[in-house]
């Protein structure tokens, strides 16, 4: 039984007693209360969402544009890093040698500046780059170099791009894409999320994507490729020396020139190999797939070995 019963009021109807300190109780006065609060919460959480939006509409539509240019005489090498924005390095052959490295960079950003810091120490120029809340900003950079100089570039979100005869060249991207066409020597680059083509390389390069695509052409120097998921198309390749390593995708390779060593390790895909006619030793181990030659001849002990390992796909050696 309850220990406050319901009793009649004067027109018979049964008059119910609460008790205040009972959290339960249906008091119609906490209960405007707590319409009151909710209803304040609704309101306050609706003008700070419509303040977001407007906040993001001003930075997106809203931007102050700052341009700056730098210059550095003599230097070897170029060493340069933004935080968002493409950076396009060119390579100026031996007609322009007489003329100084130039930096120019184009900022733009909502309300606070980014930090752009230029050094020069005679033998390497740095641009450093700072992007900061509420600053939402883009850096887009561009150098032109003398011939063989050494250009290292890094972005977070961005296109790199190194054209003509530079020197070693170190590029790397999160989010964007990369591509470098006739440096002079070594070529290091890797990338996250985009696509990548390197060509007309006379160096080594070392190439690294982990979601992307990645186009070789014309490339001379030892190749050593890795991708975890995309596509790899090569062409017009002199290069006696690769080892090639591919997680998910079809990779499909052209060499011109007899190769003394390949190693092409595939996880999942389809590899087509063209090499010249000739003899080679070929070794390979595969999962499900089939592996077809021809225009080759095979030879347990000739000089110039292929080999192939893959997991799932099908395998096609040519010889031409």
């Amino acid at each position: 039984m309850s220990d406050d019963p319901a009793e009649p009021d004067a027109t018979g109807r049964q008059e119910r007693h609460l008790d205040p300190d009972d959290p339960l109780a249906d008091d119609p006065t906490r209960q405007r209360r707590r319409r009151r609060v909710l209803r304040d919460i609704l309101i306050v959480a609706g003008v700070l969402l419509l303040l977001g939006i407007a906040f993001s509409i001003l930075q997106n539509s809203i931007r102050f544009l700052d341009e700056d240019d730098f210059t550095a005489d003599g230097v070897e090498s170029v060493n340069i890093s933004v935080d968002d924005g493409d950076v396009n390095v060119i390579a100026r052959d031996s007609a322009g040698a007489s003329r100084p490295a130039t930096v120019r960079t184009q900022v733009r950003y909502f309300l606070r500046k980014p930090d752009v810091r230029f050094e020069d120490d005679d033998t390497e120029a740095r641009l450093r780059t700072s992007c900061e809340w509420p600053s939402n900003c883009d850096i887009d950079v561009s150098a032109d170099v003398p011939e063989d100089t050494d250009a290292t570039i890094r972005t977070d979100a961005g296109d790199l791009t190194v054209t003509g005869p530079a020197g070693v060249v170190d590029a790397r991207a999160s989010d964007g894409s990369v591509t470098v066409d006739g440096s002079r020597r070594d070529v290091r680059a890797a990338i996250t999320e985009g696509d990548m083509s390197i060509a007309n390389v006379a160096g080594a390069v070392r190439a690294e994507v982990t979601n992307g695509d990645l186009e070789l052409a014309s490339l001379a120097g030892p190749l050593r490729i890795r991708m975890a998921e995309g596509d790899l198309v090569g062409t017009e390749l002199t290069s006696t020396d690769a080892e090639i390593e591919s997680g998910t995708g079809n990779v499909d390779l052209v060499f011109t020139t007899t190769p003394e060593r390949i190693e092409i390790d595939i996880g999942a895909g389809n590899l087509t190999l063209t090499v010249p006619s000739g003899t080679y030793r070929v070794d390979e181990s595969r999962g499900a797939g089939s592996i077809d030659t021809e225009g080759i001849t095979e030879d347990a002990e000739a000089p110039d070995r292929i080999t192939i390992r893959s997991g799932e796909g099908n395998v096609t050696i040519t010889g031409t």
